[in-house]
């Protein structure tokens, strides 16, 4: 009889360390699925604003160059409040020759590349970062740029 108790009592230790491992896998792997969701929707977020605000900035640089066109030769100015780090979000906004490109530094994955007729400028120059309150969109007319600075 003694023996008996012995095996049962073995077959129980043997039966909770058994529950017990799978509830911690069970408990991990659940705990893996919650933060790979969590991180898809917080690179989501990055890259809805990260378009939002490389939207907002190729309007602002098209009424500016609208403006242009409409008195040529005169040098222009015009200033939005940068989205500054909503959501957690940190980007840097890059002038090209063909237009802008905003790509999140934090977290990384969001991009925005905006290609439009920079017409009578030939090229947008200068890059702002998010921490900035104000980016401010600079037309010259000598020198016919377009150049982002921080305000």
């Amino acid at each position: 009889m003694y023996r008996l108790d012995c095996a049962e009592s073995g077959a129980q230790e043997i039966g909770f360390i058994y529950t017990s491992l799978l509830a911690v896998l069970l408990l991990s792997a659940v705990t893996m699925a919650v933060a790979d969701v969590l991180k898809g929707n917080h690179t989501f977020t990055a890259q809805e604003e990260v378009e939002q605000v490389g939207v907002r900035l190729q309007q602002l640089v098209e009424e500016l160059l609208a403006m242009v066109r409409a008195y040529p030769g005169i040098d222009a100015t015009m200033s939005i409040p940068a989205a500054t780090e909503e959501h957690g979000v940190l980007y840097t906004v890059i002038g090209t020759e063909t237009g802008l490109k905003v790509v999140s530094k934090a977290p990384v994955g969001g991009r925005y590349t905006a290609d439009f007729p920079l017409a009578p400028a030939t090229a947008i120059e200068g890059k702002v970062y998010s921490s900035t309150s104000y980016i401010v969109v600079q037309y010259d007319a000598t020198s016919q740029v377009v150049t982002l600075t921080a305000g």
